[in-house]
C-alpha cells in the first residue's frame, strides 16, 4: 500500500521502523524492503490473522495495517519477522523459540544499559527527554 495513504499516527509509528530494526541488531542480509498490507492473506502456518510475514523469496517483511496502531504491536511484529530473516526458522519450531529468546535477552540489555564486559546493571535508561 501507498505510504501517502497512512493516517498521520499510522505514519508516525512507521517511520520509528529504521531506530527498530537497529534495536534488532545487524540486518539480516536478506532483509530487503518493510512493506505494510492492507489485508493479509489467512495460512495453516501464521494462522487465521497474521500480523505480518517474512517473504524469504523478496526480501520483505511485510505487516497488516492495524499493527501500525502501537508502537508496541508494530514493533513487535518487524522484529519477530526478522528473526525470520536471519535465521530461517519457522514458527512454532524450537529452534525459532530459542532465537525470539536471545532477541529478548539482547533488547533486554539494551534497555537497562548493561555492560556484559562487567556484569554490572544499572538503572533502565529514561524515555523522557
Amino acid at each position: 500500500m501507498p505510504l501517502d495513504a497512512l493516517t498521520p499516527k499510522e505514519r508516525q509509528v512507521y517511520e520509528l521502523w529504521p531506530p527498530i530494526v537497529e534495536l534488532f541488531g545487524p540486518r539480516p542480509a536478506a532483509f530487503k524492503e518493510l512493506k505494510i498490507s492492507e489485508t493479509m492473506r489467512p495460512s495453516v502456518k501464521e494462522g487465521m490473522h497474521p500480523a505480518g510475514l517474512w517473504d524469504p523469496a523478496n526480501g520483505w517483511v511485510i505487516v497488516h495495517r492495524p499493527e501500525l496502531r502501537s508502537v508496541a504491536d508494530f514493533a513487535g511484529t518487524v522484529l519477530h519477522e526478522l528473526v525470520h530473516a536471519r535465521t530461517g526458522y519457522d514458527d512454532l519450531s524450537r529452534d525459532f523459540e530459542l532465537s525470539l529468546t536471545g532477541l529478548l535477552g539482547r533488547l533486554a540489555e539494551r534497555v537497562f544499559d548493561l555492560n556484559p564486559s562487567q556484569g554490572r546493571q544499572s538503572k533502565p535508561k529514561s524515555r523522557r527527554p
